[in-house]
């Protein structure tokens, strides 16, 4: 079996294809197996992906599935994944030579009495088009804070685009949910419920090469942007009824009854609908106060 998987969820990106390939060629870390999970791309990336398994340089798993958005296909890549850890790479991303190198040197570095505590080792992404460092570096000893503390640490240093490689079992407990009316499901919505659990290892080392030079079919359009603002909708009730103990620390938890109600009057729920999606008296109070706020400010906004 194979130290590491590597998952990339693609939907008609046949022409970028070469890009993550090229870059999983050149790893100087060999033991992994690259998973595609096609989310019933109708171009030609089935054969595409037949041509890079006929050259035989990588183990490679095709599997294609009828088209439901980027959280199905994760969560139907957790049945094909048989190795310990899942790293993801997007269909138009590279990773640097030594990446993976440096992900298995993460987690071997863990002493196994210690590794429990640690759902992903966390490192860093330079963007293409100028071959810099996005976001600041991990502050040292991050590694030897637990739970709450180190996750204030964490969100003072999220910004920027980071390369995760997550444990498998870890995942399988969090799958991604699905959300009425909407496949767009935020990826904050299970790892931050998983950060809720467990800690990460973060290092200051560069995974991931981050390009924006793409155009993403399933990123365009007003559907599209529908999508998108239900799917924030139940992100913010999430960080509303799970997360508002961490008022103090987490701006999104302080936004969580604005985010809440904004995002409801957008989408034309009606208040007594909303306030069934809320946990208790208190945060329904909450949102209720909002509610008018956000009334006049969606009403200027988006005349």
């Amino acid at each position: 079996m194979s130290y590491i998987t590597v998952c990339t969820p693609t939907y008609n990106r046949g022409n970028l294809l070469y890009r993550p390939y090229q870059s999983l060629c050149n790893q100087t870390f060999k033991d992994f197996i690259w998973l595609i999970i096609d989310d019933g791309s109708t171009d030609d990336t089935k054969q595409i992906v037949e041509d890079f398994i006929g050259e035989g340089k990588l183990n490679i798993k095709y599997i294609y599935k009828k088209n439901g958005g980027r959280a199905s296909a994760l969560n139907e890549s957790y049945k094909h994944i048989d190795t310990k850890y899942v790293i993801n790479l997007d269909s138009d991303d590279a990773y640097l030579p030594d990446a993976l190198m440096h992900v298995h040197d993460a987690w071997e570095s863990i002493p196994e009495s210690d590794r429990e505590r640690f759902w992903c080792v966390t490192g860093h992404s330079i963007d293409s088009s100028t071959g810099k460092q996005i976001g600041k570096n991990w502050p040292e000893g991050i590694n030897n804070l637990c739970g709450e503390k180190q996750h204030k640490v964490i969100l003072k240093y999220k910004g920027g685009e980071k390369s995760c490689c997550r444990r498998i079992d870890v995942l399988k407990k969090y799958p991604f949910p699905v959300l009425p009316g909407t496949n767009f499901v935020p990826e904050d919505l299970v790892w931050e419920d998983i950060n809720r659990t467990y800690d990460q290892f973060c290092v200051n080392d560069i995974f991931r090469i981050y390009y924006t030079d793409s155009c993403d079919s399933l990123s365009k359009g007003k559907g599209i942007e529908l999508n998108k603002k239900i799917g924030y909708y139940y992100l913010s009730l999430f960080y509303l009824n799970k997360c508002y103990y961490q008022f103090f620390y987490n701006k999104w938890a302080k936004l969580a009854p604005l985010n809440v109600a904004r995002l409801a009057i957008i989408l034309g729920k009606k208040y007594s609908d909303t306030m069934k999606d809320i946990s208790n008296g208190f945060k329904r109070l909450l949102v209720s106060l909002s509610w008018p706020i956000m009334m006049a400010f969606v009403k200027i906004y988006y005349k």
